[in-house]
This record gives structure tokens, sequence and C-alpha cells, in this order.
């Protein structure tokens, strides 16, 4: 997944004025998916289903 919107401008009011919290800032720099989806299941003490 890619952390950009192609159609941002289409977003609802309350999309476009979000700001991104810390988890967002520790995810959305990492370079593969598989690395976003490791830390955020980190971050939140989850793990892959079987």
């Amino acid at each position: 997944m890619d952390c950009r919107c192609l159609v941002y401008h289409a977003r609802p009011r309350t999309c476009r004025e979000y700001r991104p919290d810390w988890v967002c800032g520790e995810v959305a720099p990492l370079p593969t998916l598989e690395a976003r989806v490791a830390r955020f299941l980190e971050i939140y003490g989850l793990d892959l289903p079987a």
C-alpha cells in the first residue's frame, strides 16, 4: 500500500485535514510493505494470522 493518495482533492474535508499521528511517522518512511506491516504489528503488539 502506498501512503500517498492519488485522489487527494476528492477526499472528504476531514480526511484532507487529517494530521498523521506518530504511528504514521514510524511506518510510512519504511521502504517496503513488509517492513511497514512488521513495524505496525510491532507497535500494536500484534502477530500475523496463522
